[in-house]
């Protein structure tokens, strides 16, 4: 079965979204590398604190210029010689062999891949040995080095199932498969196929099943084994049937009958073959219909039914001219060779038929013997011209279907590389942009130093959120947000991006502390900058913005609520925010501001409204607030630490098997 690229007509449009997202934050990103050398130029850390400073800006770079990162790889490594935990050496070696593999300097990145290596087997570290191993193959196969290639995916694949790590065992048995039946090791390649039976993938993706049974199958047919190759065909179809995948049993009923037709067990070929042709014209793929076509001549004509074999073969000729069609190119260069075989044996039962048809006439007609010999010798030269005429027609045919189908695999190699390579422009500047985001939030040693005992529960929806938390230190006041852009991704981003700003703006030039002047003032900033577009942009942003002043809690909200669970309590307080976005809207009425005294034991919580409006459970519908609610109240025994791990749980149990609707952002504050 082969599975072809989906087209994407918004590439362009993407990628420009995601470079102009790029410019936007470049000096998130900047400020992100002067903090962690700073942190790393800080000689009252610990060594090893300021080696994982180095180690970020190292990655940072590899997403902005790969030279800077490996001068920063290089500082790395000479730095960490003085800590006594080799682990580390070994660390820094991998850092400087994925730079130099992704500068493409690999003699260089195999060194150092080598170098690695040899500190993990020192320690004993297995799963790092492993992952060692992956890379050196990595680099060997880029070197055309398939012997040494194979055998480092072959200690990679035995160090995985002796620490039963699955996960990586299964990338590295397909990987491994596919080398070995590239090098025509048949064996060895169903002793890596067989196991992948049993992963769990294989239950949940039918598809896959059916995938691997098949390349089983075919592994035997090519071996010879009939028997087996039977079996796991009808496997397959078993698989196949519970997708409903008609082409893929449409490929296995005629591979079924075509075994059939090698053990000379011809009407269990008619009885395949003819499941086969029922469903064939359902199926995409003229050369599906053409094997199809030759597996039932070959079966009637060893039944000796030589007309069902000529009817056969003739619906097999007339689906000739239509190979070449750009629907079935693939599937023609797959088949080619097993096609020809099966042809010139339908010739040959022409063959044998005419004769036999002679022999008859020849006993039928006694009264004239010489005339009768003339007649046959002229109908025998005359059939041989013509099957001599046919098969130089072709033999002339197949040498130009050849060099077509050729040229369009070369074309078809050069459009997959062109678009891979697209696919992976594209996500290396989403990866990128999302560690540019990263860098415009609070740090978690920043969040800890003013909100002592709290969580930040943050899960974007994708690589890019439209969620954001914010937080910012005026005096003895803290103030801290959560923030839902319009939209998610990078719509959302790009928003989010903007009303960041608009906060710290607010706060910093204007020198407001009061939540509901803050907000007024953000909405003001916001709508400033959209009037700036000829068009009308109707995107904004909801909030919860909070104030603490020790004991003190103001409040004001964008839609977003606040609750408050006071210890001892059996109910969440919920305060309302002004149904009114921060953006374009009909009025623009100024923000309220509401004050609460807190006491010591009280938790807040401010969020976004995509942890509510999660659909999951038993029934697929949303969670609600109600049932959040009941969550906090449940949990309020418990520290903050145990809370963030249990709202993170109880969320992805809620949501199982479906898909995440919306971003999430929970941020809970526990008054000490």
């Amino acid at each position: 079965m082969v599975l072809s690229l989906k087209q994407n007509n918004l590439l362009k449009f993407l990628l420009s979204i995601i470079l102009s997202l790029f410019v936007c934050l470049t000096c998130g990103s900047q400020v992100n590398i002067k903090e962690r050398l700073s942190d790393f130029y800080d000689t009252e850390l610990a060594d090893t604190a300021r080696a994982l400073a180095l180690e970020d800006v190292v990655w940072e770079y590899m997403y902005i210029n790969t030279d800077t990162a490996i001068h920063y790889a290089l500082t790395q490594y000479d730095f960490v010689q003085r800590i006594p935990d080799k682990k580390w050496t070994a660390y820094s070696n991998n850092t400087l062999g994925v730079c130099y593999f992704d500068k493409g300097e690999f003699n260089a990145s195999l060194e150092h891949y080598l170098r690695s290596l040899e500190y993990y087997e020192k320690i004993q570290l297995k799963r790092e040995i492993a992952g060692a191993k992956n890379n050196i193959a990595q680099v060997y196969l880029e070197l055309e080095n398939y012997h040494e290639g194979k055998l480092a995916l072959e200690e990679g694949i035995r160090i995985c199932k002796e620490i039963s790590d699955k996960q990586r065992l299964s990338e590295l048995l397909l990987n491994y498969s596919f080398l070995l039946r590239e090098l025509k090791e048949y064996e060895k390649a169903l002793e890596q196929l067989l196991p992948l039976i049993e992963m769990p993938i294989a239950e949940k993706n039918p598809y896959f099943l059916t995938t691997v049974l098949l390349d089983i199958g075919a592994i035997y047919d090519i071996m010879n084994e009939l028997d087996s190759a039977l079996k796991y065909y009808e496997e397959a179809s078993v698989s196949a049937t519970e997708s409903n995948d008609i082409q893929g049993l449409t490929s296995i009923y005629t591979n079924i009958g075509i075994v059939f037709n090698k053990q000379k067990m011809y009407r269990q070929a008619v009885e395949n073959c003819t499941k086969s042709r029922e469903m064939v014209e359902n199926a995409s793929g003229y050369y599906s219909k053409q094997m199809c076509f030759m597996c039932l001549s070959h079966a009637y004509e060893g039944l000796r039914d030589f007309k069902q074999a000529l009817t056969y073969n003739k619906l097999m000729e007339d689906l000739e001219d239509s190979i070449l069609n750009e629907s079935n190119i693939e599937e023609v260069t797959q088949l080619r060779l097993n096609f020809d075989f099966e042809k010139k044996r339908v010739i040959d039962s022409l063959k044998f038929f005419n004769k036999e048809q002679a022999l008859k006439m020849s006993h039928s007609r006694t009264v004239d013997k010489e005339k009768q010999k003339r007649l046959i010798l002229i109908i025998s030269l005359t059939l041989s011209l013509v099957v001599l005429l046919v098969s130089v027609y072709h033999i002339l045919n197949k040498r130009k279907t050849n060099r077509l189908i050729v040229q369009k695999n070369e074309k078809i190699v050069l459009q997959r590389d062109i678009l891979e390579e697209k696919n992976q422009e594209i996500t290396d500047s989403i990866n990128s942009a999302f560690r540019i985001q990263k860098a415009i939030l609070p740090t978690d040693r920043v969040v800890k130093e003013f909100l002592t005992d709290s969580f930040i529960l943050y899960k974007p929806k994708d690589i890019i959120a439209g969620d954001f938390y914010w937080l910012e230190n005026v005096g003895s006041i803290i103030l801290f947000a959560v923030a839902d852009c319009t939209g998610h991704g990078i719509p959302g981003a790009l928003i989010s991006v903007v009303c960041n700003n608009a906060l710290n703006r607010s706060v910093r030039e204007y020198q407001l502390t009061d939540p509901g002047q803050i907000l007024n003032k953000t909405r003001d900033i916001v709508i400033e900058e959209f009037e700036k577009s000829d068009e009308d942009v109707l995107d904004g942003m909801d909030i919860a913005f909070c104030s603490l002043d020790g004991n003190k809690l103001s409040y004001s909200g964008a839609y977003n609520p606040l609750w408050i669970c006071r210890k001892g309590a059996n109910e969440i307080e919920e305060i309302k925010g002004d149904k009114q976005p921060i953006g374009m809207y009909e009025t623009n009425a100024p923000y309220t501001t509401h004050k609460k005294e807190l006491r010591t034991g009280d938790t807040i919580y401010i969020f976004s409204d995509g942890f509510s409006d999660q659909f999951g459970g038993d029934k697929g519908k949303k969670l609600k607030s109600a049932n959040f609610k009941k969550l906090l109240l449940s949990i309020q025994d418990r520290s903050m630490r145990e809370q963030k791990i249990f709202i993170d749980e109880s969320f992805e149990k809620w949501k199982g098997e479906l898909e995440q609707i919306d971003d999430v952002c929970v941020i809970g504050v526990k008054i000490e």
